[in-house]
């Protein structure tokens, strides 16, 4: 299985990196990753999570090979790609 990679606005790629620890607090989500790095992001940019108890937001496990997490509590998945990329959860379209 080749390793995810992440695209670039000058058309090059860096390899996604796997995840190896996560930490949510009230307002903000942390995700360690396998080469040292930690992203820290708020979390109102997930507003599922933001809504969540402290109990649904511990219940998280690392899914897609160790490239994602999943909340199964609040049906939440977010990927280490989109981490890196700054993603914020996309916010549903209104209609008039």
């Amino acid at each position: 299985m080749a390793t995810p990679s992440i695209p670039f606005a000058s058309g090059g790629r860096i390899p996604a990196v796997k995840i190896t620890d996560v930490e949510v607090a009230e307002d903000e989500l942390k995700v360690a990753l396998l080469d040292g790095r930690t992203i820290t992001v708020p979390l109102a940019w997930y507003p599922r999570l933001l809504r969540a108890t402290a109990q649904e937001r511990g219940n998280w496990k690392i899914a897609g090979g160790g490239y994602g997490i999943h909340w199964p509590d609040v049906d939440e998945d977010l990927s280490s790609e989109g981490l890196l990329r700054g993603a914020p959860a996309p916010r549903p379209s209104v209609r008039a």
